[in-house]
């Protein structure tokens, strides 16, 4: 095929996309892998201030589609995909490495990147690519905004979530030494 051939696929799934309404699939989950294992975490992954890699994966049922996938499909299968990823806080990207056919924007605090197989969908668990992180001190990274076209190319929002945390330094001494503070006023009033 040729650039404009796979131009006008791309345009035209996007606004049949977009026309199309909602529909019931399973769940759509974007997360960050720890161990890069296509694993998620059960709870925020928390870390300290300095350089983190955040490998970013996406995940959908496994029911394969009875018919045509990426045009009348049945099953789970995402034929596109939209993700938004933001820093809050003092944290920066200053690389992101995709996986596959990934096209992306990267700016110093927002990764912007979309994905697909047009022809087939993607079912499962799979990798969309490693985001470089710079924590300067307390954030988060949060998936902004996700939506993802079906096997039937309906419309499927993404759950906002929050990636990963890099929590306030020496919060429990602070809070330590407050306690011993007040506990030390209580002792000399007496």
């Amino acid at each position: 095929m040729t650039n404009y051939q796979d131009f006008l696929k791309s345009a035209s799934l996007a606004v049949m996309v977009f026309l199309a309404p909602m529909t019931a699939m399973a769940q759509v989950t974007v997360f960050h892998s720890p161990n890069d294992d296509g694993t998620a975490p059960a709870e925020i992954v928390e870390v300290a201030p300095g350089a983190h890699t955040l490998h970013i994966y996406l995940q959908t049922g496994s029911t394969p589609s009875t018919v045509d996938p990426c045009n009348a499909g049945d099953g789970d299968e995402i034929c596109q995909w939209l993700v938004h990823v933001n820093a809050q806080g003092p944290i920066t990207f200053p690389a992101f490495t995709p996986v596959g056919d990934v096209r992306y924007r990267l700016d110093p605090s927002e990764l912007s990147a979309t994905g697909g197989d047009f022809d087939l969908g993607q079912l499962g668990v799979f990798k969309l690519g490693d985001l470089a992180i710079d924590a300067q001190d307390s954030g988060t990274v949060t998936l902004a905004y996700g939506e993802v076209a079906s096997a039937d190319l309906s419309r499927v929002f993404v759950e906002t979530v929050n990636l990963f945390f890099v929590p306030e330094p020496m919060f429990g001494l602070t809070l330590l030494s407050g306690a011993l503070g007040i506990a030390g006023l209580a002792s000399r009033r007496r």
